[in-house]
């Protein structure tokens, strides 16, 4: 083997090992913030993260916010199961509207999505289908 075929071929071999170090990464990163963010769908996992946010000077402090957190998780929680109560609703009405338009096939491809339950169970986040990897719709401001 040449010195130059050598040269290439360790080139060749960096550049893959890097491709799927660097494919791992992506990967565990990706991972690690679904978590997070799953866990900020549980009422709990709310309040502890938004309490870590904080770091309460002390155990008065901590107690005192505690209740706070947990209750405005509560009222988060009631938000979005209306929110998916609402857009099933909303989806339903789309499907009798547009139910005279579409053939067979498209009604029952509809109707699949829409008997799809959401992420987390019944009235959980995320809708008929889930957010499948989009991105939420922006905050009111």
């Amino acid at each position: 083997m040449t010195p130059r075929s050598r040269s290439y071929l360790l080139l060749g071999v960096t550049l893959l090992l890097g491709m799927v170090l660097g494919a791992l990464v992506v990967g565990a990163v990706g991972q690690l913030r679904a978590g997070r963010i799953e866990g900020m769908r549980d009422g709990r996992g709310f309040a502890r993260d938004i309490e870590r946010m904080i770091q309460p000077r002390d155990a008065a402090q901590g107690a005192a916010v505690r209740p706070i957190l947990e209750a405005a998780a509560e009222r988060n929680g009631a938000l979005m199961r209306d929110f998916n109560e609402n857009m099933r609703a909303e989806l339903l009405a789309l499907i009798d509207e547009l139910e005279p338009h579409l053939d067979e096939g498209q009604l029952a491809r509809l109707r699949r999505f829409a008997d799809r339950p959401p992420p987390g169970g019944p009235g959980g986040p995320g809708g008929p289908g889930g957010a499948g990897g989009r991105r939420p719709p922006p905050r009111p401001r």
